[in-house]
């Protein structure tokens, strides 16, 4: 019984003590928040493989645990931000909002930096009982990110002429592990114009190899390596791409088209570029078709310093002369074509006779006009008997008979023959005598007749320089427009004999070969420009002889119509977590 009532005693005692120490309701400590880490069991791998990272928060009573049971309880709701703190110091950084208090959000993160990373976890509550309140981000997972050992090639995409060697390296890459591939071989292989070819073993030095190789042939090669690694498979390299040119080569013979009385000396030059640079010491054969102003002739010179050679030859017929050069040059076959027109003018006293346009070209069954112009003592000769005299071979002769009027007076007729012409105006009066001859060329839609069938050569310049442009065909005082694809380079205005010289400015494009197209009306003709660059290769010396002003001469073909870990369930400091929600 004493026992008892000592028990009793005690009891009550310390039942006095206590309960005036616990908390009221409206006294409770704050509420505080907790965040939990669920991180992948691994803890390395390589870099750029991307890893899941789960996380979860609560929002708690700091001595009583959850709170709950109440239905006037808000949602609690906030971001939760993830951090991966790298070796080198820096540091990446995710959000998620709107992740409700026991759920799991998930990071897929591949990383950033090789070296290891500090992770870790914590949440900003923005709706609930949490509100602005403190806690506890999680404790720190350590991942670690690795580097592979790589090769890699270079250079790649670039473009040597052929026979000319190209050297490509090899370097190995250690990778976060360290290590060299010093001692260790490559072999390279370049498949491409005239199949595959192989270097054999290239020994590494430096942690590089070389080989340099040449192609024959113009075409693009795919070029890959291999490095031998001490106890284990070969590495590759990604491959990579070479391109190999031949060299862009252009023959030009100006002038285009001239106009000689005949018994004088015509001139033609011929030039020979190599990617736009003068070729010395190439021998070049020029021919002069037989026509209706003589027979054949021909000739034969080589280049000189400048690329250059002339040649000259001389008639005594009016008649049109077609003149053609060739040269074989790295085993390219050359050509290029010119028209030269020979006249004959006949006077007495002081009566002056001009008969334009000379040495022009008509399609077939197109009017054609020649315009006498006569003039006595410098004055327009007028009421006077023009006779026109039209001579084909092979066609009917054409003639009229028409009088001057202020000084002029036009023949106009058609052909329905491709070919060759001499037109001729006389006039006789009151003791005067005068005389003219101009050749015509009539041409088929086809270039039919004894029109050039076009010209291959051209010029060359840097992209962004200029060049000259010179044609012929159109009508007297017409516009002609000079065009690059769609991008209009130039302009100029034809003359009374129907040529025209423009400057062109080269497009900014990039190297290689491009048609020029000259309209003027419904006429049209076409030259190339061949865009090319300076080298350090070339030299101060050979880069001077690039010419801004390069001669471009263009085809006489004319067109009729226009041309179209850690455990599961805890956290990372390894304590119990306070509640474990379900997986998410």
């Amino acid at each position: 019984m004493r026992l008892r009532t000592f028990a009793a005693l005690v009891l009550l005692t310390f039942l006095g003590l206590w309960l005036p120490a616990l908390p009221r309701a409206d006294a409770l400590p704050p509420y505080y928040w907790t965040t939990a880490l669920y991180p992948p069991r691994a803890t390395s791998g390589p870099l750029g493989e991307a890893i899941d990272i789960r996380a979860s928060w609560s929002c708690l009573y700091p001595q009583i645990g959850r709170v709950g049971g109440t239905t006037t309880r808000p949602p609690d709701v906030g971001t939760v931000t993830f951090k991966a703190v790298h070796q080198n110091g820096s540091v990446t950084t995710e959000s998620f909002a709107g992740v409700s208090a026991d759920t799991r959000v998930k990071w897929s993160y591949p990383g950033v930096v090789a070296g290891e990373d500090t992770i870790s976890a914590s949440v900003k509550p923005t709706a609930g009982w949490c509100v602005g309140e403190h806690g506890t981000p999680s404790g720190p997972f350590h991942y670690t990110w690795n580097v592979a050992p790589t090769l890699t090639l270079a250079p790649s995409g670039t473009t040597t002429e052929v026979n000319h060697d190209f050297t490509v390296t090899a370097t190995f890459h250690p990778g976060s592990n360290g290590g060299s591939a010093n001692g260790e071989n490559v072999s390279f292989t370049a498949s491409g114009p005239g199949g595959s070819m192989g270097s054999g073993p290239v020994h590494v030095a430096g942690n590089q190899a070389r080989w340099t190789f040449s192609r024959a042939g113009p075409g693009t090669d795919t070029i890959s390596a291999t490095v031998t690694q001490k106890g284990g498979d070969g590495l590759p390299a990604s491959p990579i791409t070479h391109s190999w040119r031949a060299p862009v080569l252009s023959l030009t013979l100006s002038p285009p088209t001239a106009t000689s009385e005949v018994g004088a000396t015509a001139l033609v030059t011929a030039t020979l570029r190599r990617d736009g640079l003068a070729v010395d010491g190439v021998h070049v054969q020029f021919d002069v078709a037989a026509s209706g102003s003589g027979p054949a002739k021909s000739g034969s010179r080589h280049t000189n310093s400048s690329g250059s050679a002339t040649y000259g030859w001389s008639r005594a017929l009016p008649g049109i002369d077609h003149v053609t050069v060739t040269a074989t040059y790295l085993g390219q076959h050359l050509t290029d074509s010119a028209r030269h027109s020979w006249t004959k003018a006949v006077q007495t006293g002081d009566l002056t006779i001009t008969l334009a346009p000379a040495g022009v070209a008509t399609p077939v069954d197109e009017p054609f006009t020649a315009t006498a112009k006569v003039t006595l003592d410098g004055v327009a000769f007028s009421g006077a008997t023009v006779h026109f005299v039209a001579s084909q071979p092979g066609g009917a002769t054409k003639t009229a008979d028409p009088l001057l009027a202020a000084g002029a007076a036009g023949f106009t007729f058609t052909r329905p023959t491709a070919g060759d012409e001499t037109i001729t105006a006389t006039v006789t009066e009151a003791g005067h005598h005068g005389s003219v001859s101009i050749p015509h060329t009539w041409t088929s839609e086809g270039g039919g007749g004894s029109t050039p069938p076009g010209r291959l050569g051209g010029s060359s310049s840097p992209p962004g320089g200029t060049t000259t442009v010179t044609g012929d065909g159109c009508a007297p005082a017409a516009a002609v427009t000079l065009h690059v694809g769609d991008a209009e380079v130039g302009l100029a205005t034809a003359a009374d004999d129907g040529t025209f010289h423009a400057v062109v400015q080269a497009p900014q494009l990039p190297l290689g070969r491009y048609t020029v197209t000259a309209t003027c009306g419904d006429l049209t003709a076409e030259g190339t420009l061949d865009l090319v660059g300076l080298t350090s290769a070339t030299g101060t010396a050979a880069a001077a002889s690039v010419t801004s002003a390069a001669i471009l001469t263009f085809v006489a073909l004319l067109v009729f119509s226009l041309l179209r870990v850690p455990g599961w369930g805890q956290d990372l400091a390894g304590r119990p977590r306070r509640d474990d929600p379900s997986g998410g």
